[in-house]
């Protein structure tokens, strides 16, 4: 007998399934191979290779038990090889067989690992065949076995995936995303212009955020956790200096999708930059290019994050069009000390310049770093050499008390 562990066969993979019931159909020269599984006092056949003329024999079809020979196969009143039905008045006489016209079949119980029955392999003939033997009986438990460890395989998966949509969903209700923010900052005097919000988990944290956004863009909840971000660091912006702005990160697919236009209700738009992550290849597709003509109307920024070294090429920053480009921070690290570095940099402050877009340098750590930048042209900058991300509320603290030592201040130089 054959174990799995789900009672879901029919969202098992059916590519692999009806793979292995037509290759043991074909080798063992059957006219049909099915799976059936037992629901309460039924039988439904959830995968058929092969064709039949019997009406009965339908994927999803359920037939009572008593139609069926699948009790009598888990229970074992028959054998598992018949090469012929009409020698033994008992098989011949079971309504499936008859109807079906079954004269030879090899078949074979499956069950849960709990040991409750699930259901059947079977393949048969409308011919007697009286070549098959035991050694065809282990060609079907040969295959079945192949189909019962796709079905685990699938079904682990299932449940994985069903555990993490059940964490994620807790911690969006829950509250256990908080968020952080990093100041962007002037260059030339570090005064804070904007500050770019950053998740943070108090489930699980050493496992990092980037991990919890694969998740759930895994487990299909990618819109919910990013639009639950970018809500919650929405809350913050009123305690932002008036003349800065707050950016949220979001993937193309949440920035086309209703939830997040519903989350932009009620901003002020015209203080908010939506960045676009990279967690895949950024496409020009017409729900994200209306997006985003749609956030451009609300006078919400866009901008595109690891320019120099994400999925997004030139000609994607051209079509979409954003406010500002972030410089990846790959060539940000020890630019002081390459020159091919410094000539990319200074050729995307040109790009930038002549695309009306704010150039931001991402990963700034050192003064070095910081004064190879400034002088290539780079007038803005985010890193740890400037502020580490921190709770929003001291961050948003710490750029109020900025502007309030410096009333004077207006603009980027």
């Amino acid at each position: 007998m054959l174990f799995f562990d789900d009672e879901k066969v029919r969202e098992a993979p059916i590519d692999v399934i009806e793979d292995a019931l037509e290759a043991v159909r074909v080798h063992m020269r059957m006219d049909v191979a099915y799976i059936s599984e037992v629901s309460g006092d039924s039988v439904i056949f959830r995968h058929i290779a092969g064709t039949d003329s019997c009406p009965l024999l339908e994927v999803g079809r359920a037939l009572p038990d008593t139609h069926t020979f699948c009790g009598s196969i888990a229970n074992t009143d028959i054998p598992f090889v018949v090469p012929d039905t009409h020698v033994d008045p008992a098989i011949k006489d079971l309504p499936f067989i008859h109807d079906a016209k079954v004269r030879a079949f090899v078949a074979v119980p499956i069950s849960h690992f709990n040991g409750e029955h699930f259901g059947m392999f079977c393949c048969y003939s409308h011919e007697p065949r009286p070549d098959i033997s035991q050694r065809d009986l282990a060609t079907v438990l040969m295959f079945a076995k192949l189909t019962v460890r796709t079905l685990k395989q699938h079904f682990d998966t299932q449940a994985e995936i069903e555990m993490l949509r059940s964490q994620l969903a807790a911690v969006i209700k829950e509250d256990a995303l908080s968020i952080h923010l990093q100041p962007i900052v002037s260059l030339s005097d570090r005064r804070p212009m904007a500050a770019e919000a950053l998740s943070r988990f108090s489930v699980h944290p050493s496992l990092g955020p980037q991990w919890w956004f694969e998740q759930a863009q895994r487990s299909d909840m990618q819109i919910e956790l990013e639009v639950a971000a970018v809500s919650k660091a929405l809350r913050h912006l009123n305690q932002m200096p008036e003349r800065t702005y707050l950016s949220v990160n979001a993937s193309p697919l949440t920035v086309s999708s209703p939830q997040f236009m519903e989350a932009m209700r009620g901003v002020p738009t015209d203080r908010v930059l939506v960045e676009l992550t990279e967690r895949e290849i950024i496409l020009e597709t017409t729900p994200l290019m209306q997006a985003l003509a749609v956030l451009r109307e609300k006078r919400i920024g866009i901008a595109i994050d690891d320019v120099g070294a994400g999925y997004a090429g030139l000609s994607t920053i051209v079509s979409l069009k954003p406010n500002v480009l972030k410089l990846d921070r790959s060539l940000v690290s020890q630019i002081q000390s390459c020159t091919v570095k410094q000539s990319l940099t200074k050729a995307m402050v040109h790009f930038a310049t002549e695309m009306d877009a704010f150039l931001v340098a991402e990963g700034v750590e050192t003064v070095q770093e910081h004064d190879a930048l400034r002088r290539m042209g780079v007038r803005l900058g985010q890193g740890f050499y400037y502020a580490r991300p921190t709770e929003a509320e001291k961050a948003t603290k710490a750029m109020r008390d900025f502007y309030a030592d410096r009333p004077t201040l207006r603009s980027v130089s």
